[in-house]
């Protein structure tokens, strides 16, 4: 059980980024009235799900697992890139990270489902290798 480790590692860094990104506008919902009216009035329908990055990052780092945040929510095409600290110029040796930009955060969510995928097979054949 010791791959639950990186397993929790890349959901820990995928829900850092991902807060931070919804934070900074680079999260938006799928659903194209949800999105005008978050657009417009800052605020989602009460029906809409909330923005979760932790489930957001389990469902992509684990994609057997299924919550409903990937399918409600994800990267917004139209965010612009902005630095990660823009008001704090003692940051400022953090512009090396990248912007939150629909680019880096697809890649990253592409690059999580991958990693996930083979972890997830080597957990099936732990499980598997337990109850043999």
């Amino acid at each position: 059980f010791r791959i639950l480790v990186p397993i929790a590692l890349l959901c820990l860094f995928g829900s850092l980024v991902f807060w931070r990104a919804r934070r900074m506008n680079a999260m938006c919902p799928k659903d194209k009235d949800a999105y005008n009216e978050l657009r417009k009035f800052k605020r989602l329908p009460g029906q809409y799900a909330r923005f979760n990055p932790l489930i957001y990052a389990l469902e992509n780092v684990l994609p057997v697992v299924r919550l409903g945040q990937d399918d409600a929510w994800g990267p917004n095409p139209q965010a612009k890139p902005e630095s990660w600290f823009p008001n704090r110029p003692r940051l400022a040796w953090t512009r090396w990270l990248p912007g939150m930009n629909y680019k880096w955060l697809a890649i990253l969510r592409w690059v999580l489902i991958l990693f996930g995928w083979g972890l997830a097979l080597i957990l099936a054949a732990a499980i598997g290798g337990r109850f043999k």
